[in-house]
């Protein structure tokens, strides 16, 4: 359901878009809900708030796409209580075995054509966490649970790449617990995640 108002002169106009949406999917992406507020002007789109809902939470971005080759993009993400397995699932990796409510603050820059590359910082603090031989949805009695705690934050470096995001963490921090972490998800070919790191529990 989209609204249009559009200003100014008509060699520079300025359109001003507010747009939602449900049941959207594209690909291997699960359907999902979008609402977005837009604000066009010359070369560039500024994203005033993007909001997708994830489980119980959300995520929301803003910032800027520039219409110059590449597609130049700066935004600050932020997740509130959002769901890690539902996220996975509404990008093509259903039944993960991982799940925590993340609440995120970061910035992320790159270009998304002609082959998506984006790096950034993030600042992230989880719920009760759960690793276990299950999906994430699934009844406890179908798998064992394999490592769970109750909140932890994360200090990481991410890249998002044609076919996988990659977080180096060289902070993870659980009460008295100090680790470092590197993680890589893979979502082209053959999906999965790999993850490893070392420290003090």
């Amino acid at each position: 359901s989209p609204r249009l108002t559009v200003d100014g002169r008509p060699e520079s106009p300025i359109a001003r878009v507010e747009v939602s949406g449900n049941n959207l999917a594209y690909e291997r992406y699960a359907p999902t809900t979008v609402t977005a507020r837009l604000h066009y002007s010359g070369e560039r789109i500024q994203v005033e708030k993007l909001t997708v809902p994830a489980g119980s939470g959300r995520v929301e971005a803003r910032g800027t796409v520039r219409l110059t080759p590449g597609l130049p993009v700066d935004l600050d993400v932020e997740t509130y209580e959002a769901s890690f397995g539902r996220i996975l699932a509404q990008a093509g990796l259903k039944g993960s075995w991982v799940e925590f409510p993340a609440t995120l603050t970061g910035r992320i820059s790159g270009v998304i054509l002609p082959r998506l590359q984006l790096s950034g910082e993030a600042d992230l603090r989880t719920g009760r966490f759960v690793l276990a031989t299950r999906a994430f949805d699934a009844p406890e009695e179908k798998g064992l649970t394999l490592l769970q705690f109750e909140r932890g934050r994360v200090q990481a470096q991410v890249k998002v790449l044609p076919d996988r995001v990659t977080i180096a963490a060289p902070l993870v921090e659980s009460g008295d617990s100090r680790l470092r972490a590197d993680a890589t998800l893979l979502y082209d070919g053959a999906p999965g995640l790999v993850a490893g790191g070392d420290g003090e529990v």
